[in-house]
């Protein structure tokens, strides 16, 4: 149990948690995996922040909200997480299911920045190939 987060691609009409995607299979709307993180609850928490600007009823509903929602990226969105991640200001972010801090994990910091930006970089070629960009995550 625990923190797992996904980023998706795809084309055409945006999808949401209620989207059949077994019916999208085979389709350009059929989403694909193309990146994945384990309990990163910094970037959960910069994620979070996101949904919560784009939802902002969001907060005066249940704390799971967030869950197994797909949150669409723009081209902002990811500047400015680039920027944190650059900046190493990923919001520092508790939860019951999302473990240590990422930002205290000793030895594997530099791997999990590389990983992150190589994220935020495959995120923007998609976005100029014209594909749809989210996040999700699970726990």
């Amino acid at each position: 149990m625990g923190l797992d987060m996904y980023a998706f691609r795809h084309k055409g009409e945006r999808i949401d948690q209620k989207t059949n995607r077994d019916k999208l299979q085979g389709t350009e709307r059929e989403p694909i995996q193309f990146a994945d993180w384990r309990k990163h609850n910094r970037l959960q928490g910069f994620m979070q922040e996101i949904y919560d600007k784009q939802n902002p009823d969001s907060l005066k509903k249940e704390w799971n909200d967030f869950n197994c929602v797909p949150l669409y990226l723009s081209r902002e969105d990811l500047d400015n997480l680039e920027e944190a991640i650059r900046s190493r200001t990923l919001p520092e972010t508790g939860g019951f299911f999302y473990g240590q801090d990422s930002y205290t994990w000793e030895g594997e910091q530099e791997d999990m920045k590389a990983t992150d930006l190589k994220f935020v970089a495959d995120a923007k070629k998609y976005l100029n190939e014209g594909f749809e960009v989210f996040y999700e995550c699970w726990w």
